[in-house]
C-alpha cells in the first residue's frame, strides 16, 4: 500500500500539535514545510540512496531557483488555486485576489500595502510558477542542489562505516522504506523508516534514518533537538517492535539495537557520521522529560493526549490547558 494513502496519524503531524493546534491543522491541510529547499534536498538524497528509480518521475531539475522558501510556498499556493479554475475564468483580477490571500496565509510582509505585495509576488514568483507548470506535479530542484545530493550520496556509499549499511550481502538484509502501522493510546499511527539493517551473523536489527544538514556536522545535536528527532526515533522504535516482519526476527533471538541517525553535510566534503539515540533520549521522545539544559519537553504520549482532546472536543483555537483553567499564570 502507498504510504501516503494510509489514513493514520504520523509523527510529523503529531509533533505539530505540541507547538499549537493551529500548527497541526496547517500541516494537516498541507500548508507545511515539505517544499522548503532543505526538505526537498533531504528527500532527494533519500531517494538517490534508497529508491533511485523514482528520480525522473518525482523531481524536476531547473538551472537555478532564485526565490525564497516563502515565495515558493506562496507561488505553489497560487498554482494549486489556478489549477481549480475552468478555462477562461482566470484573469489578472483573480490572480491579484489569490496573491493577497496567499500572502495572508503565509504571513508575507504583513506591513506592506496590497499593491506592493502583488507587485512583489508577481515579479519574484513568475519563473517559479512557469517551472511548476513544466514540472507537472514533480518536486522542483535546482541543478546546484542536485549536484550537492549526488556528492552526499557518494560520500555515504564510500565511507567505510556508513557504506556498510548500504551494501546488501548474503549475511545481511536491508529493508528500505520500511512502513510500520500500530496503535498507541487508542490512536492509529503509521511511520516509514528509511532503512532497517538486519545482520544475520551478529543477529542484530538496526533501525536507521538518514539526515542531511547544511550546518557543520558537529552541530547536529542542536538540529536533533530543534526538529525533535527524539520524537521521531521514539515513534519508530516503539512501532517497529510491534511489526510482524520484525517480530519474526525478534522471536529468533535477534537483538534490536539503538536507533541510528546517519548524518551527511551538504556544504562540505566532511565524512558522514553515525549518531546513536540512547535510552535516556528515547525516553524523552516517548514520555517527555527534561534536558540537561533544563528545557522541559513533551513526548509522544503527551502529543497523543492533546490530539485526542482536540479531536473529541473539536476545540482547535488554543492548546488543551487553555480550556481547563479559568485563568493562566504569567510564568517567570
Amino acid at each position: 500500500m502507498e504510504y501516503r494513502t494510509i489514513d493514520k496519524m504520523n509523527q510529523s503531524l503529531l509533533k505539530k500539535i505540541l507547538i499549537s493546534p493551529s500548527a497541526f491543522l496547517a500541516q494537516q491541510q498541507q500548508q507545511g514545510d515539505s517544499n522548503k529547499s532543505h526538505f526537498v534536498l533531504g528527500s532527494l538524497v533519500d531517494d538517490m540512496l534508497l529508491n533511485p528509480k523514482v528520480l525522473d518521475d518525482k523531481y524536476f531539475r531547473m538551472k537555478a531557483i532564485n526565490v525564497s522558501d516563502k515565495v515558493k510556498q506562496i507561488t505553489l499556493y497560487i498554482h494549486d488555486v489556478f489549477n481549480t479554475y475552468e478555462d477562461g475564468k482566470w484573469n489578472d483580477s483573480e490572480l491579484d485576489k489569490v496573491i493577497l490571500k496567499a500572502c495572508l496565509v503565509y504571513s508575507h510582509q504583513p506591513k506592506w500595502g496590497d499593491d506592493a505585495k502583488i507587485k512583489n509576488i508577481r515579479k519574484a514568483g513568475e519563473h517559479y510558477f512557469i517551472a511548476l507548470n513544466e514540472a507537472k506535479g514533480r518536486r522542483i530542484v535546482s541543478d546546484v542542489d542536485y549536484n550537492k545530493a549526488t556528492i552526499a550520496v557518494a560520500a555515504l556509499k564510500s565511507d567505510p562505516i556508513t557504506g556498510v549499511f548500504l551494501k546488501e550481502t548474503k549475511d545481511c538484509t536491508i529493508i528500505k522504506h520500511k512502513v510500520i502501522q500500530f496503535e498507541l493510546d487508542e490512536v492509529k499511527i503509521k511511520g516509514e523508516l528509511d532503512e532497517v539493517y538486519i545482520d544475520h551473523v551478529a543477529k542484530t536489527i538496526t533501525p536507521i534514518d538518514y539526515k542531511t544538514t547544511g550546518m557543520p556536522i558537529t552541530l547536529f545535536n542542536n538540529e536533533f533537538w530543534k526538529y525533535r528527532y527524539d520524537f521521531q526515533a521514539a515513534t519508530y522504535f516503539y512501532g517497529i517492535q510491534l511489526d510482524s516482519e520484525i517480530k519474526e526476527y525478534l522471536d529468533k533471538e535477534y537483538t534490536l539495537l539503538d536507533f541510528k541517525y546517519i548524518v551527511v553535510e551538504m556544504e562540505s566534503n566532511n565524512s558522514p557520521l553515525v549518531h546513536r539515540v540512547s535510552d535516556k533520549v528515547m525516553n524523552i521522545g516517548l514520555h517527555g522529560g527534561t534536558r540537561t539544559n533544563g528545557w522541559k519537553l513533551e513526548g509522544l504520549h503527551d502529543a497523543l493526549n492533546r490530539y485526542k482532546f482536540h479531536k473529541e472536543s473539536d476545540k482547535w483555537d488554543y492548546p488543551k490547558e487553555y480550556y481547563s483553567q479559568e485563568y493562566l499564570d504569567i510564568e517567570i
